[in-house]
C-alpha cells in the first residue's frame, strides 16, 4: 500500500482523513429542567431544619410589659443584630454546602438549570428558615402575652430585624436582605465550581481528539540498478570510471 498523500491504493478515508471527532454527548433539555425543578424543592425543604438550628443557636430579645404595650428591657439589645448574624451565617454555610454536594453528585446535569435550582430553592428555604424558627416558642409567647402585668419580663420570639427597631412591638417580624444570603453564597461557589473545572462540558472527561493513523513506512526492496555500497551505477563501469 503507498504512503499516503497520493498513488496506488491511496483511500482518504481508510487513512482517517475527513472523519470529524466524536461529538460530546447531547444533553437531555428535559432531564435537566426536572434535576433543576428536583433540586430547588430539596433545596427549599431543607429550609425547615435550617430554620430550627438558629432557632436553637441565636439568642431572644428580652422585652418588659409597660403601659401600652412592651419594650426592649435593655435600651440597646444586641441580640436583634446577634439573631441576623446567625441566620447570615447558617445561610452562607448552607449555601456553600448545598453548591459543593450539587456540583459533586449531580455531574451528568451541571448547567444553568441547576444554579437555578439552588438560587429560587435557597430563597424558599431561607423563608422556610425564618418562618420555622420563629414559630419556636411562639405560641407560648402568645399566651403569656396576653396575661402579663406591668414590669413582666418576657423572651420576644426570633425575628429578622437588624433594622427599624420597633419597640412597641419588638416581636413583629421584618424581613431584611440576609434572606438573599444564602441564595448569593450558592450562586457564588457552584459558578467558581464550573469555571475551574477543566471540562469543557462541565460533565465529565470531553471526547478525546482523534487523529490519522499511519501504518510503519516501508522500504522498497534493494534492485541492482540503485546506488548503494558495493553497487555500481548506471554511469559506473565495472573498475570503477565513467563512461564516455
Amino acid at each position: 500500500m503507498a504512503w499516503p498523500g497520493g498513488g496506488p491504493g491511496y483511500d482518504p478515508a481508510a487513512w482517517g482523513y475527513g472523519q470529524p471527532p466524536p461529538a460530546a454527548p447531547r444533553s437531555n433539555l428535559l432531564g435537566d429542567v426536572l434535576v433543576g425543578v428536583l433540586t430547588a424543592v430539596v433545596v427549599a425543604a431543607l429550609g425547615a431544619p435550617l430554620g430550627w438550628l438558629w432557632a436553637a443557636l441565636a439568642p431572644r430579645i428580652p422585652i418588659v410589659r409597660v403601659d401600652g404595650g412592651f419594650t426592649y428591657a435593655d435600651a440597646e439589645p444586641e441580640q436583634v443584630v446577634a439573631a441576623d448574624g446567625w441566620f447570615m451565617l447558617l445561610g452562607a454555610g448552607a449555601g456553600i454546602l448545598f453548591a459543593v454536594v450539587a456540583w459533586m453528585l449531580l455531574k451528568r446535569w451541571r448547567g444553568p438549570f441547576i444554579v437555578i435550582g439552588l438560587v429560587l430553592g435557597s430563597l424558599g428555604g431561607a423563608w422556610l428558615a425564618w418562618w420555622a424558627g420563629r414559630q419556636v416558642g411562639l405560641a407560648e409567647f402568645e399566651r403569656l402575652r396576653e396575661t402579663a402585668t406591668v414590669g413582666t419580663q418576657l423572651l420576644a420570639p426570633l425575628g429578622l430585624r437588624a433594622t427599624d427597631f420597633a419597640a412597641a412591638h419588638p416581636w413583629t417580624p421584618k424581613l431584611t436582605g440576609v434572606l438573599a444570603v444564602q441564595a448569593l453564597a450558592a450562586a457564588f461557589v457552584y459558578t467558581c465550581c464550573a469555571g475551574w473545572s477543566r471540562f469543557a462540558s462541565l460533565r465529565g472527561p470531553d471526547p478525546e481528539p482523534t487523529y490519522p493513523s499511519y501504518p510503519a513506512y516501508q522500504m522498497p526492496p534493494a534492485t541492482d540498478d540503485q546506488f548503494g555500497p558495493g553497487r555500481t551505477g548506471s554511469s559506473d563501469t565495472g573498475t570503477g570510471t565513467a563512461r564516455t
